[in-house]
């Protein structure tokens, strides 16, 4: 109702403008003919203006349905590669699970095959010590003679044995008496030599505290020489007991057996100094003891 009044209205100013143009009365015409054309001006400028918002309200919704049908393919395709990466997984996986699978039937049917072949071998031998033993048992009767044979033979062996051992440790004991007596005797014999009453003379000026008169190396060598003479037997059975014995050893075991004074075998050895002879008597006694392995 506004609306047909103001059109109505501004209407009547182009009728005004009209009339007044044919009364000759320009400048009022002017007036009311630019009125009616600012009219007309603003009225198509509006309806302009409203075409222009509905062309960008529609190209908004054109816009918006292509941004939902963008997105809404954007969707699907995600959808799609998705299911094809899930797709192609499930392949792996039960591709995977396949010959994993196929792997460890082969492998137990390998594996059972080994077990047969020796369970095979098994029997076999379960076989053959079954044999064995029947043959075992067929000669069982024979071996028990024989057994029982031995028997009487070990019976009768260690009665020999035990007569031979006797008859060995009697001989042993004669060999220690025979050894003993020896050795008295070559005692005996070596306080008689020359060269023993020497010794002894030497050691007589010593305790007088005369001139100390040592043998000298060659009456040393005279020494051993006569010594080992005499004591021959009994050099022979340190030797033989103790291989690793030097000559000097054996010499002071000699002067030992014979009780002679360490004070003279000091001047047998060359010296007047006691120490000699104990250390003397210390190497030889390491020789003696048996060599360990390691």
């Amino acid at each position: 109702m506004q609306d047909s009044t103001f059109n109505g209205r501004f209407l009547v100013n182009r009728v005004i403008g009209d009339s007044e143009t044919e009364r000759g009365n320009h400048v009022k015409a002017n007036k009311y003919l630019n009125i009616y054309i600012n009219y007309i001006d603003s009225l198509y400028t509006s309806e302009r203006s409203v075409d222009v918002q509905q062309l960008i309200y529609d190209y908004n919704t054109q816009l918006k349905l292509k941004d939902e049908q963008a997105n809404n393919e954007r969707r699907q395709n995600r959808i799609i590669i998705t299911s094809i990466i899930i797709v192609f997984l499930l392949t792996l996986v039960i591709t995977y699970i396949h010959y994993k699978n196929k792997h460890i039937l082969q492998k137990q049917k390998n594996e059972l095959s080994q077990l047969e072949i020796e369970l095979s071998n098994k029997k076999q031998i379960i076989a053959d010590n079954l044999n064995d033993l029947k043959l075992l048992k067929q000669s069982e009767t024979e071996k028990v003679s024989q057994i029982k044979t031995l028997k009487e033979k070990s019976s009768d062996l260690a009665s020999d044995i035990k007569v031979l051992n006797s008859i060995i440790r009697k001989k042993e004991l004669a060999v220690l008496e025979a050894q003993k007596q020896a050795l008295t005797l070559s005692n005996n014999y070596f306080r008689k030599t020359k060269i023993y009453s020497d010794i002894v003379a030497r050691n007589k000026k010593v305790k007088n505290k005369n001139i100390l008169q040592v043998l000298t190396h060659k009456e040393q060598e005279q020494l051993q020489e006569e010594v080992f003479e005499i004591y021959s037997a009994y050099v022979n059975q340190l030797k033989e007991s103790y291989p690793l014995l030097k000559d000097e050893d054996l010499l002071l075991f000699c002067l030992d057996a014979a009780k002679v004074d360490n004070q003279v075998i000091a001047l047998c050895l060359g010296s007047i100094d006691l120490h000699i002879v104990y250390n003397r008597r210390a190497r030889a006694r390491d020789r003696m003891k048996p060599k360990t392995t390691d």
